[in-house]
């Protein structure tokens, strides 16, 4: 039996102890976790639909405040809605503004901030889609 040195034998549970929490921490970011599994069998796709919903919740208020949050005077905010676009795999904001002479609405990814649809009305011009055509864009992520 070999001589054990001062602090030796209390190591080897330290590290094992730090394995154990860094393949946790691992399978919790990439989806390993036990309710995770149960998800890809098709047992629980609900809960996780659920969690990928909130999360983007989550991410679009904080895009809102920071992309239209301070609007000039007289532009009044739309009520912001977010999804999770599963097709795309992204959360998917619709915001815009409503001013005295300028109606604007947007699609956005959040996650890439790229701009998936807008229309921006003056009168009778137009940017972007017209009214009907952003309402059938914006239908197709939200439904209702």
């Amino acid at each position: 039996m070999r001589n054990l040195k001062i602090g030796e034998a209390s190591q080897t549970p330290v590290v094992v102890r730090l394995g154990v929490v860094a393949a946790a921490v691992i399978a919790s970011i990439i989806g390993c976790s036990p309710g995770a599994a149960r998800d890809r069998d098709g047992n629980d796709g609900l809960a996780r639909q659920f969690d990928l919903k909130v999360r983007c919740l989550e991410i679009g208020r904080r895009f809102w405040e920071a992309e239209f949050r301070d609007l000039q005077k007289g532009q009044v905010a739309v009520n912001p809605r977010y999804t999770y676009a599963q097709e795309l795999n992204t959360c998917i904001i619709y915001a815009g503004y409503i001013s005295p002479d300028q109606q604007s609405e947007f699609l956005i990814d959040v996650l890439t901030n790229q701009e998936l649809a807008s229309s921006i009305r003056t009168g009778a011009t137009v940017f972007g889609l017209s009214k009907d055509e952003f309402a059938t864009r914006k239908k197709s992520f939200f439904p209702d």
